[in-house]
């Protein structure tokens, strides 16, 4: 009994020693009571009702309690209470690093679904066929009389020849120069043996806007007939408008049964109702009598487009 006494006494000075130096007591956890093993009651179906409670209740857990402080910083820190277990010890929760910066949680935000705009085709816009344009002529380079005094031996590139009566370049005693231009065929009998009908060489020209445009040319005529039937003449075609006017007529005016001759002549033309127009000139050796009778034809040279 003594010995017990004792032996207390010195526990508890023991316990008072540690307690005075800072250990703290360590709880013997207490014996679990163990009861005798009883013969296990049958499960009841889902079908019966027990309105009799649980003979050992289970006690919840107690949910620890967060507080939410604020630090001087403005970083907020947790605080856990100690939650018990039913063995009687007691369990710390871990104290969060009061350094520890708490990351916040991203928040999904939900954005309205882009409406998809749909893209317009686009539409082929036809590309006009290109058509001639004129300009006027004090942009763009003049044409002018090429070949006038026909010394090349030939019309062409410049000179269209037309007509159903033949010219040539025929190498003679020309106003200037070896050769000219002749319109109608000398070989033509005068008893019934000339065509009738025409010939014809013409020239494309651009008449400036600017000073009094001339065409300059010389011609001679040879003739058994009168102008009344046979003649040199010169007519103008103004592209834009296709209308075509004689602006030059000549012939042998006596009535003769001997070849008549004008001699070379000069003639110079206006140009002024065209300024600014192409122009087509055309110079003409013309035989009218139906009956084949008298033939006449036309030397022509130095042909040129003048401006004052």
């Amino acid at each position: 009994m003594r010995s017990s006494t004792a032996r207390k006494l010195i526990l508890l000075g023991l316990l008072t020693t540690l307690s005075l130096v800072g250990f703290v007591p360590i709880v013997q956890p207490q014996p679990v009571p163990t009861e005798p093993l009883t013969e296990a009651s049958p499960i009841p179906s889902p079908s019966e009702t027990t309105s009799e409670p649980p003979d050992d209740p289970v006690t919840p857990t107690p949910t620890p309690t967060i507080t939410v402080e604020a630090t001087a910083a403005g970083t907020p820190m947790e605080s856990a209470t100690p939650t018990p277990t039913p063995d009687g010890t007691v369990t710390e929760e871990p104290t969060p690093d009061p350094d520890a910066t708490l990351e916040p949680t991203p928040t999904a935000t939900t954005s309205e679904a882009e409406t998809e705009t749909p893209t317009e085709t686009p539409t082929e816009t036809p590309t006009p066929t290109p058509r001639p344009v004129s300009l006027p002529l004090a942009y763009r380079q003049l044409r002018s009389i090429v070949n006038g005094g026909f010394e090349t031996g030939r019309f062409e590139p410049h000179w269209i020849v037309g007509g159903a009566i033949p010219s040539t370049i025929v190498r003679t005693v020309g106003h200037s120069g070896l050769f000219a231009a002749r319109l109608g065929d000398p070989g033509y009998a005068n008893e019934g043996g000339c065509p009738t009908g025409s010939a014809t060489i013409e020239q494309l020209i651009d008449v400036p806007v600017v000073g009094m445009a001339k065409l300059e040319f010389w011609y001679n005529i040879y003739s058994y007939d009168t102008i009344d039937y046979d003649y040199f003449a010169i007519t103008v075609t103004a592209v834009n408008t296709g209308e075509t006017l004689m602006f030059w007529r000549d012939g042998c005016t006596t009535v003769t049964d001997e070849l008549w001759t004008s001699g070379w002549r000069h003639g110079s033309l206006p140009l002024n109702i065209y300024r600014g127009q192409p122009i087509i000139v055309r110079f003409h050796n013309v035989l009218v009598n139906p009956d084949g009778w008298y033939n006449t034809w036309t030397l022509l040279d130095d042909v040129a487009l003048t401006i004052d």
